[in-house]
């Protein structure tokens, strides 16, 4: 209980024995006057005593309360004066009230101003946005790493002009901790899988002599290659490496950009086909056992890619370098016959087929879609093919397609294809492997028969839970791959005319009519097509245009921006229908200008700026458009970006341009 509160209650209890004592001496005038006189001494002395007695206790509890105020401010500016941390007052507009001698100290080589006004605007934007918040940051003073703590006072001040908030700072020093942690980061196991690329096709080319030198030669190089980072290098097999190091010497690893993979390619071992090396490395707080398989699954991400790069995973976050040889055409077809012909027993098992691609679906995506779909009926299946979205390429074939009665009750939307599928269902998705590019992502949780076929680079949003997967990027499109599929059957298939004329249309368009990535097995999938009974010149009708896109891709040329000397950029004007064909064919047409290795152009679409990327093999367009969120292969890309207007697009696509490494 406080002292003025006690104070008041023993007047009030004084206040009850003066009216007794009235009372009394009321009753006593009126029995004996005598009396009265005397008891009115005693009265009136009694009263005094109890006032005298009151005024004295109050005076004892003031002077205690002060004594006990003054010993409080004495320890309390002892403690603030003797304060071992770093200690300071400042008022919210910056103005230093107080502050202590170690405050002086840690500041004294700093630019003190510009310091506290960080910190200030800091902590006054952390209590805006969660006044209820703990009032700490960490913030590095010198050499010095310190977590600094507030407490926010709001004084009566209104008078000032400035903020009338009183801040305490104290600054707790955290450096040897965060050293600790940083040796203890540093020294993290980082596991490493490193593979030589098509080295089943590259042993039987070097000469006999030489065969035997092949893995001491590339496991020599790597030793070397990281002698600086004391690492283990460990021969696993035949054609693979483990590589074991500490984190701490990542980034310079990450700094020379893994240049083992150029160094790999210098190396003569009497063969035309280019060496070339893949790694995985893992970098977590994972088990070693955990890091080791995770490390086979990032090696598969680059092999899936093509090869010739390292794929680094932190912690889940993946980074790729290299990546900018071509893929190399693997000559063996058993692949292609065993896939084949285990996907004939995939279908017959279940009870239809559902085939889908791509969003946006192009020529490549719905030839393959239309090859699978006369396998799965010559198998005695019911198939379908989805199609939900507009497939703007797809014009003239798609009328064609719509022209025939044949596939009046073949190509479904969403709602039709969810109303077909069933756990039995057999889902083959084509000319994609990424989950989130699929035409109806919906379809892959009804049903777990899963089958991929494709022939892109691989992204690490990959379809992991498929039965089968036919995915092979050293392939010009997923025609070609699924035309193999077709010969290698067992089947006697007979393809309808524009069956063969869509699988044939689709390989011409991803080789840019044979002169790009085209191999010796992308021919021979063309020669099997034409056996089939196709007619080119109805093909070449599939992609005639009109005068007006002429015109407009004939501005987008003129328009024409150079990067680095080879790369062609430029922007598709607004147009009401089919920007984002134009702009792809715009960007082919770039490519055939003297000089022009790769080409780039953008377009706006409903609130979304389109890119499309193409490039003559010399230049990897999906390297530079996947560090805008896109993806593809080596020659041909795309991207999309949202929230941004198509000035800024262009400007962002010059700087990836500019931080990507390019040779010619």
């Amino acid at each position: 209980m406080k002292p003025n509160k006690i104070f008041d209650k023993m007047f009030s209890n004084a206040s009850i024995y003066i009216v007794v004592i009235f009372a009394l001496l009321c009753i006593i005038l009126f029995l004996n006057t005598d009396l009265f006189l005397i008891c009115l001494g005693i009265g009136v002395f009694i009263v005094c005593y109890a006032v005298l007695t009151r005024i004295i206790r109050k005076n004892e509890i003031d002077k205690y309360i002060d004594e006990l105020t003054f010993n409080i401010d004495s320890v309390t500016k002892d403690a603030l004066l003797n304060f071992r941390m770093p200690l300071v007052i400042i008022e919210s507009d910056g103005n230093i009230i107080w502050k202590n001698d170690n405050f002086v100290d840690i500041f004294e080589n700093e630019n003190l101003e510009d310091k506290i006004t960080n910190i200030l605007k800091t902590f006054i934007n952390k209590q805006k946005a969660n006044p209820d918040s703990l009032l700490q940051i960490e913030s590095t003073v010198g050499d010095r790493v310190y977590d600094i703590y507030a407490n926010i006072v709001k004084t009566d001040r209104k008078n000032r002009k400035t903020s009338n908030h009183i801040l305490l700072m104290y600054f707790v020093d955290k450096t040897d901790y965060v050293h600790l942690v940083d040796i203890y980061d540093k020294s993290n196991l980082c596991v490493g899988i490193l593979s030589i690329d098509n080295y089943e096709e590259l042993v039987p080319t070097i000469p006999e002599d030489k065969r035997s030198q092949v893995m001491p030669i590339i496991g020599k190089m790597l030793r070397n290659w990281l002698e600086p980072t004391n690492a283990i290098v460990i021969d696993k097999e035949r054609s693979r490496f483990i590589i074991l190091f500490q984190k701490g010497y990542l980034n310079e690893l990450k700094s020379q950009k893994f240049r083992i993979l150029e160094d790999i390619k210098k190396v003569d071992f009497g063969t035309t086909i280019p060496v070339t090396l893949s790694g995985g490395i893992v970098v977590s707080n994972d088990t070693y056992i955990k890091k080791y398989l995770d490390a086979f699954s990032t090696l598969n991400i680059a092999l899936g890619r093509g090869g010739d790069q390292f794929v680094l995973n932190q912690d889940n976050k993946y980074e790729f370098f290299g990546g900018l040889t071509a893929e190399v055409e693997k000559r063996t077809k058993v692949k292609s016959r065993v896939v084949s012909q285990a996907l004939v027993k995939l279908i017959q098992s279940s009870k239809n087929v559902i085939i889908m691609g791509h969003k946006e679906p192009d020529v490549d995506c719905i030839g393959a879609g239309l090859g699978l779909y006369r396998l799965a009926t010559t198998l005695g299946k019911e198939a379908y093919i989805v199609l939900d979205s507009s497939g703007r390429p797809l014009k003239n074939l798609l009328k064609k397609i719509q022209k025939n009665e044949k596939y009046s009750t073949v190509i479904l939307n969403k709602n039709e294809a969810m109303s077909k599928i069933t756990s039995q269902t057999l889902l083959i998705v084509v000319d994609t492997h990424i989950k989130t590019m699929v035409e109806v992502p919906e379809l892959m949780k009804e049903t777990e028969q899963i089958v991929v076929i494709d022939h892109h680079r691989r992204s690490i949003d990959a379809i992991d839970n498929t039965l089968l997967t036919f995915h092979e990027v050293y392939a010009s499109s997923a025609c070609e791959l699924v035309a193999e599929v077709l010969q290698y059957s067992g089947e006697e298939l007979e393809l309808e005319p524009i069956e063969a004329q869509a699988l044939y249309a689709g390989i011409v368009v991803d080789t840019k009519n044979f002169t790009l990535k085209s191999g010796v097995r992308t021919f021979e999938a063309a020669a099997y097509l034409r056996k089939m009974g196709v007619d080119t010149l109805e093909v070449n009708q599939l992609f005639k245009r009109d005068l007006g896109t002429y015109v407009v891709i004939s501005q987008i040329i003129a328009d024409m921006e150079i990067a680095k000397e080879h790369i062609g950029i430029s922007i598709c004007p607004k147009l009401e229908t089919d920007p984002s064909l134009v702009t792809a064919q715009a960007a082919d047409e770039m490519l055939n200008i003297e000089g022009i290795y790769a080409s780039f152009v953008l377009c706006e679409e409903n609130g979304v700026i389109r890119v499309s990327g193409r490039s003559l093999g010399q230049i990897n367009v999906q390297v530079i458009l996947e560090k805008l969120g896109g993806g593809g292969h080596l020659s041909m890309a795309g991207a999309q970006l949202e929230n941004i207007s198509i000035q800024e697009a262009k400007e962002k696509l010059f700087e990836v341009i500019d931080e990507t490494d390019i040779k010619i």
